[in-house]
């Protein structure tokens, strides 16, 4: 028995097979020893086979990084580290010689041969062949999307009539005793502090109609993400297919749908209804498809044994197990739906990003502020309330209810039996709740240049001086087939041969688009905001996680910040700086600082506690702990908030164009107010290369990340 232990231990640990289980071509095979043997011939036969194996790996350049690591976890394969064998690590020194020096011979060859900007005779006329094709449907396909555009007009029209109609008492009311129903009665109080709110601003008919606009995109956003969740977890191929299109959906910018819809329905509820639709489908359709893939196996086997179809599968099984997380998509759709009202004020949507969209565009910063608080305080109740639905308690659901019946009955009657109510319809507000932020703000606007416009100066100044114009500068100096090649290296380093090549080549798609200068601007704009935001983020995280009460102060600050619908986040940044490049920067840092923030502090805190108590025992100080364990063991969770934080940083590219940034977001706002289709798809398609190409690198760099930390870990 204790021979075969010994033979058990020495299979377990000195096996030539990798991490699941396949013996690798060429690995020498272990020999069986007979249990007959006496032990100590059995000892003698092991030694003989271990030095065999030592030196066969010896020949063939395979040798253990680590004694103490295990082999199945130091011959890890590229699909699992992203190329990060043994083998190849030991042959990445020359590689990247090789590639560094023939990186040299291409920047001096081009710099002598005046090689500069891409040339234009390469120019790929895409953007004129979808034009061409949008053409051709508009002129011909009125019988299949007409319909469609007149059944939302006639759904919003009257659905928002009906509300004007109905008395405005009971309509508020109403919306009172919903979001208690839903989240009880600080929700509650948050809804009458919005009702009071629009009253006060005359905003009454602006927020039914931001209501309807939102309740009834939401509504089909949500049927048809679910539909596409399900057919997206009930089959693998259909899951690429729909990974595929929804990563395409969240990364090219929202103003890039307006384009086709806005051509095809021209301006609108009915475009806006479409666009916002198209806009809040993906957060549906993903976590519908990721409640059901997280449903057991088990599960599932046991209701086929029952003899269930796949119907009743679905609708008694499934549907029901992925319940909280369709509600959390619900909610991610409904939040998406906000983000679009400012949006949709564009292209001629009533409601509450009307009046703020009108301001903005007039640098009415009092007036728009009326408005964007009222979005502000309407997204922060649909959050919670639609949050909170199937998470109250039954009993505590019940007298929610009980209460709410009763306090509608209370409302009914005086408005029932009282003329003066029933004919009541806000609009416009009581003399006694009239108020107005216009003088006030631009009173504190005027006293911000006078006084602190000297500083605000200088802000401006260091960023374009030390910031933006290096980059512009060196990037723009720097010939296309250097920053090709750079990329393309990197994308080597971080992704194998094969990334590295379709990286190359998607900066190649951008040059050949014609949106090579475009993009460089981006780039270096984004670049900017994106350190900044993590310089000034990971150290407020710290501050977090070191103190629960400076996490309690500031969580009610990032909440907000992230209920803020994007195009508000311009509005201070106008105010300090004005309009340009320097406040298209401080408006990205403010809306894409939030994730950084949080996912550093859940980091340090996630940290495990043993191994601080360990280094605790050792002696080190808190600044050691923090940059020698705490740091490290959380990069790969603040790495994922690096990731989030460059991904907003897209999404305001486009938004920070309103302030006058150049880049891809310019091109796109132009060709929107001059419905260029063809302009906006190249730049469009651009900003999507630019978005999936940080994405995988950042996704690289945290399972890099996670798998050095494993490997620490383990020897």
């Amino acid at each position: 028995m204790l021979g075969h232990h010994v033979c058990v231990q020495l299979g377990r640990h000195q096996s030539p097979k990798d991490g699941v289980g396949r013996v690798r071509r060429g690995a020498p095979r272990r020999s069986r020893v007979p249990r007959q043997l006496h032990p100590l011939d059995r000892g003698a036969r092991r030694d003989d086979g271990e030095r065999r194996r030592r030196r066969d790996e010896c020949r063939r350049g395979r040798g253990r990084v680590d004694a103490g690591v295990p082999r199945r976890l130091a011959g890890l394969d590229s699909a699992s580290s992203g190329g990060l064998t043994v083998s190849r690590a030991a042959r990445r020194p020359q590689a990247l010689v090789i590639l560094l020096s023939g990186l040299v011979a291409l920047l001096l060859t081009t710099l002598f041969t005046n090689i500069g900007t891409f040339p234009d005779r390469f120019r790929l006329p895409l953007g004129d062949v979808v034009e061409s094709a949008a053409d051709w449907f508009v002129a011909g396909g009125g019988w299949l999307y007409e319909p469609v555009g007149d059944a939302f007009t006639t759904v919003f029209t009257e659905t928002v009539l009906w509300l004007q109609v109905f008395p405005a008492p009971l309509v508020a009311a109403t919306i009172v005793l919903i979001a208690y129903l839903a989240a009880g009665k600080w929700i509650a109080a948050l809804a009458v502090a919005l009702i009071a709110w629009v009253l006060a601003f005359d905003l009454w008919v602006a927020l039914l109609e931001t209501l309807v606009l939102m309740g009834l995109s939401a509504l089909v956003a949500t049927v048809i993400g679910v539909a596409v969740g399900v057919a997206s977890a009930r089959g693998t191929k259909t899951r690429a297919v729909v990974s595929v299109v929804l990563d395409g959906m969240q990364a090219i910018p929202v103003l890039v749908y307006l384009l086709p819809v806005l051509l095809v329905f021209g301006p609108g509820n009915t475009s806006a209804l479409l666009v916002t639709v198209i806009y809040a489908v993906p957060p549906a359709a993903r976590l519908t498809d990721l409640g059901i893939r997280s449903i057991g196996a088990n599960t599932i086997e046991s209701a086929q044994s029952l003899g269930m179809t796949s119907w009743q599968l679905l609708f008694k099984v499934q549907l029901p197990l992925a319940r909280p997380s369709i509600l959390a998509g619900a909610n991610q759709t409904i939040m998406a739906a906000m983000a679009m009202a400012v949006i949709a004020a564009m292209i001629g949507a009533s409601g509450l990003g009307q009046p703020v969209w009108r301001s903005l565009n007039q640098l009415q910063f009092g007036t728009a502020l009326e408005g964007g608080i009222a979005l502000i305080l309407l997204a922060i109740l649909l959050d919670r309330s639609s949050a909170s639905v199937g998470n109250a308690q039954q009993g505590e659901l019940r007298k929610r209810s009980i209460h709410a019946a009763c306090a509608l009955v209370v409302v009914c009657v005086p408005v029932l039996a009282m003329p003066s109510l029933q004919a009541a319809d806000f609009s416009p507000a009581p003399d006694f709740m009239r108020m107005s932020l216009r003088g006030t703000v631009d009173s504190a606007v005027g006293w911000l240049n006078v006084n602190l416009g000297g500083a605000f100066d200088i802000l401006v100044d260091t960023i374009q001086s030390f910031g933006l114009d290096p980059i512009v500068s060196t990037l723009t100096w720097l010939p296309w087939p250097v920053v090709v090649v750079l990329l393309g290296l990197i994308g080597c380093v971080l992704l194998g041969v094969k990334g590295g090549i379709l990286i190359a080549a998607g900066a190649v798609f951008i040059g050949l688009l014609g949106m090579w200068h475009a993009a460089i601007a981006t780039i270096s704009i984004l670049g900017v905001s994106v350190v900044c935001a993590v310089a000034i983020g990971v150290p407020i995280g710290i501050a977090m996680s070191a103190s629960d009460r400076v996490a309690a102060t500031l969580r009610p600050v990032l909440d907000t910040m992230q209920t803020l619908p994007i195009y508000l986040v311009v509005i201070p940044a106008v105010i300090v700086v004005g309009s340009g490049s320097v406040a298209g920067v401080l408006a990205t840092i403010l809306y894409c600082m939030p994730p950084v923030i949080r996912l550093t502090n859940v980091a340090i805190r996630e940290v495990d506690p043993g191994v601080s108590e360990a280094a605790e025992s050792l002696g080190v100080s808190r600044w050691q702990m923090l940059s020698k364990v705490d740091l490290p063991l959380g990069s790969p969770t603040i790495l994922v908030g690096v990731n989030q934080t460059i991904m907003l940083a897209m999404a305001m590219a486009v938004v920070s164009a309103f302030v006058g940034t150049p880049g891809l977001g310019s091109e796109i706002l132009v060709s929107v107010a001059r419905v260029d289709l063809a302009t906006g798809i190249e730049a469009g398609l651009s900003m999507l290369v630019l978005a999936l190409v940080a994405d995988r690198m950042l996704r690289a760099s945290i399972s890099r990340s996670r798998i050095e930390k494993s490997l620490e870990s383990i020897s």
